[in-house]
This record gives C-alpha cells, sequence and structure tokens, in this order.
C-alpha cells in the first residue's frame, strides 16, 4: 500500500476519533452541569412497564467510569462497562490494522456484533430478573415494583 494511502487511513481513523469524542465530552458536559442529581431522565419504558430498560443507569455508569470508579459503574449498568471495553479494543485493533496495511481496518467480525446484541439481551433479561427478586442495583425502587 502506498504510503499516502497509509496516511489517509491514518487521518480519517483521527478525525473519527475526534469527533466521537468530541460527541462524548459534549454528553459529558451536559450530564454533568444540566442534570441535577434529582433528574436524570425519564425512561418511558421503565415508567410503562416498572422494569430497567438496557439503557437505565447508562448515564450514571459513564459518569462512574469518568471517574475511575468501574464498581460504580458496574452497578449502575454493567453493559456499559462492557461496551467500553469492546470500543476500546476495537480501536486499538483498528489502528494496528491501519499500521499493517489491511486492506478493511475497520471490519467488525460478525460474531463480535452478535456478542454484543447477546450480551445485551442477557443483561436485560438479568437485572429484570433480579429486580422482581427483590435485588435492585441502581436503587430506583424502594420498595420493589411488584
Amino acid at each position: 500500500m502506498k504510503r499516502s494511502q497509509k496516511s489517509k487511513r491514518l487521518l480519517v481513523f483521527a478525525l473519527l476519533n475526534l469527533g466521537i469524542a468530541a460527541v462524548g465530552l459534549l454528553f459529558l458536559l451536559y450530564a454533568r452541569f444540566a442534570l441535577s442529581d434529582l433528574y436524570t431522565g425519564v425512561c418511558v419504558f421503565k415508567v410503562l412497564t416498572r422494569l430497567y430498560c438496557p439503557a437505565c443507569g447508562g448515564t450514571r455508569a459513564v459518569s462512574a467510569l469518568w471517574h475511575f470508579d468501574i464498581l460504580t459503574a458496574l452497578k449502575s449498568n454493567a453493559y456499559v462497562v462492557f461496551f467500553a471495553l469492546f470500543t476500546v479494543y476495537y480501536e486499538i485493533r483498528t489502528f494496528v490494522r491501519i499500521l499493517k496495511d489491511d486492506p478493511h481496518p475497520y471490519w467488525i467480525p460478525g460474531w463480535a456484533g452478535w456478542g454484543l446484541l447477546i450480551l445485551w439481551g442477557v443483561f436485560f433479561a438479568a437485572r429484570n430478573v433480579l429486580l422482581l427478586a427483590g435485588i435492585d442495583f441502581l436503587g430506583d425502587y424502594y420498595p420493589p415494583p411488584f
């Protein structure tokens, strides 16, 4: 592969990551300054079903990760932590593949996408089964909803 093509791929990779970082920073600033401790958003699914959707606690988990509080992040939303780990792995893998002149550096294997989707479903089911058993990691329901 030509040196200029590798340089273009590295530039695209850098610009994509800068864009993602900018959106993430805006989200963190919004979460920090616009949301108070009393208001963390309204989840329509939670209001209608009295169960947690897979995203419930996601903002708290991101905030905890921002402060390097892994246990609180896992307690708030474990899927966010696993997804963050996958994202870090994917970013490093893509960067290495660009350096090695891989023709498809951004490709994600099918098993990874399906694995994330299955993990999402298992997480959704497990946290709600625990909630129905009276174990509420988020603490939004006291007493238990049923």
